[in-house]
């Protein structure tokens, strides 16, 4: 569902109505189901290559990684295919 922006937001509003409704848009029901092992081991992952590189995120920032990172594992990705897209994340 998309929210039409308003050109009488100013742009910063019309970013957060936008991700106002994609964050009720992910918590409707009949919605993707999560998988908590998946989760937990991307977490690891990225945990993992943060402190190796001796990075570290704001909260909102690692949810959004890891939520691209869970559903390109949930495509057929591999854990050495997860460090490689956090490599093209960080650049």
């Amino acid at each position: 569902m998309a929210v039409p922006l308003s050109t009488e937001l100013t742009p910063t509003e019309q970013i957060e109505a936008a991700q106002e409704e994609k964050v009720a848009g992910t918590i409707m029901p009949g919605g993707r189901s999560v998988d908590l092992e998946t989760i937990k081991f991307v977490d690891a992952v990225l945990e993992e290559w943060l402190q190796k590189k001796g990075l570290r995120l704001k909260p909102e920032r690692r949810a959004g990684i890891l939520a691209v990172l869970c559903d390109y594992l949930a495509k057929g990705a591999t854990e050495k295919d997860l460090q490689e897209m956090l490599k093209v994340l960080s650049a």
